[in-house]
């Protein structure tokens, strides 16, 4: 079983691998900023992506989504293909007991981000459309969920990352991450480094789900913070986690 952990944004994205011990197997990360991609060169995929002089916005965006979707297909997607595993022909990828974590997108970001809200949604539909056409199954969290199974509610990235570090000693290049500074709330982390915590977290919150499943977990041996997390209820899903059947084209 392979458990990838997947954050997607519009420039860039992060990814992280878990084997079937629950333990990371690597990570990748996407950006549209060469200097993060050569501080990492083993794990980073520039996007390549500059709107064009004569190119109008709509284009642009089309084709932005388009590369973005060609890079998950051969980074992310065919990175859990076995050879055998290939149709014939033309035929897509097929993936073998490969589960995905994704981020799903904040509703509520107010008018001025509606535009690029939905251009996000309408990535995340391609991409969730490329593991369901090979055959992977699903998890879509939002990203407050991400945030109380890390930590709590209102987790920084700096408190996110710490965790990582604390939890597995998953570490990543201090290049990786940039400062920056929020109105009101002080200073937190921005750059690649923060897709693929975010990434870990998503995956390891599966990784979690299916070891509560088999057993090798209790909920008992959980934090508080974990525990309230697979409890949870919302509008969108009304029941909890391990009540739901997984994503996919075919039952789980």
């Amino acid at each position: 079983m392979v458990i990838v952990g997947c954050d997607v944004s519009l420039n860039h994205g992060g990814f992280c691998w878990f084997d079937s011990k629950g333990d990371v197997s690597g990570y990748r990360f996407f950006h549209d900023v060469m200097k993060f991609v050569k501080a990492d060169p083993d794990h980073g995929i520039h996007t390549g992506m500059k709107k064009g002089k004569e190119e109008t916005g709509l284009a642009y965006d089309l084709r932005r989504a388009s590369n973005y979707r060609q890079l998950f297909q051969t980074h992310v997607i065919g990175s859990n293909v076995d050879a055998d595993a290939v149709l014939g022909g033309d035929g897509p990828f097929q993936l073998r007991d490969s589960y995905f974590s994704i981020e799903g997108y904040a509703i509520n970001q107010g008018k001025s981000s509606t535009n690029r809200l939905l251009q996000i949604a309408e990535l995340t539909g391609m991409l969730k459309d490329e593991v369901y056409q090979c055959g992977g199954k699903m998890r879509i969290h939002d990203p407050m969920t991400v945030k109380l199974f890390a930590c709590h509610g209102k987790a920084t990235k700096m408190e996110m990352r710490a965790a990582a570090a604390n939890v597995d000693g998953f570490l990543l290049p201090d290049e990786l991450f940039k400062v920056k500074k929020i109105k009101g709330k002080g200073e937190d982390l921005d750059g690649p480094g923060t897709d693929v915590i975010d990434a870990y977290w998503l995956g390891k919150m599966l990784v979690t789900e299916m070891m509560l499943r088999s057993g090798i977990l209790l909920m008992s041996d959980l934090p508080e913070n974990q525990i309230k997390v697979f409890n949870r209820v919302t509008k969108t899903y009304p029941v909890n986690i391990l009540a739901r059947p997984f994503l996919g084209a075919t039952d789980d």
